[in-house]
């Protein structure tokens, strides 16, 4: 299910980003209601890849999910800068709507082809599984 919420919520919210350009001929209204249907979507992103950091882990949750919050701050850093250039250098919304659009089908693609919730640790044997946390109460 976590591979279906956020594969839906990725390729929705691109879908309909690449429609908010060609609705403003239709006023303004159009397209808040536009950006409205996107954040829908994207409100499904975390259903899957919030539980799949759980999923993924039995020990590492807070370093999978450290890491995986890093990856989206540097993305939330460097977009608006990218986007920014797009805007100086084309003054185009289009390319910029279609830029996005086309992050969130990569990112569609990538995470339902390669998510798991099988835990890491169960590719290992038993005896790498101990953690002391585990064995602090047995003394």
């Amino acid at each position: 299910r976590s591979r279906m919420f956020s594969g839906l919520g990725f390729s929705g919210a691109a879908v309909v980003l690449l429609l908010i350009h060609p609705l403003r001929l239709f006023g303004l209204l159009p397209c808040a209601c536009g950006f409205a249907v996107v954040n829908a979507f994207e409100a499904l992103h975390p259903a899957g890849f919030k539980a799949n950091y759980m999923d993924v882990t039995l020990f590492n949750g807070g370093m999978v999910s450290g890491a995986g919050n890093t990856m989206a701050s540097l993305a939330s850093f460097t977009l608006p800068l990218v986007i920014s250039h797009i805007l100086d250098s084309y003054g185009s919304w289009q390319l910029a709507f279609g830029l996005v659009a086309m992050i969130h089908m990569l990112a569609a693609v990538v995470f339902v082809s390669l998510s798991t919730a099988d835990p890491i640790e169960n590719k290992h044997a038993p005896s790498e599984l101990d953690s002391p946390l585990l064995d602090a109460g047995n003394d």
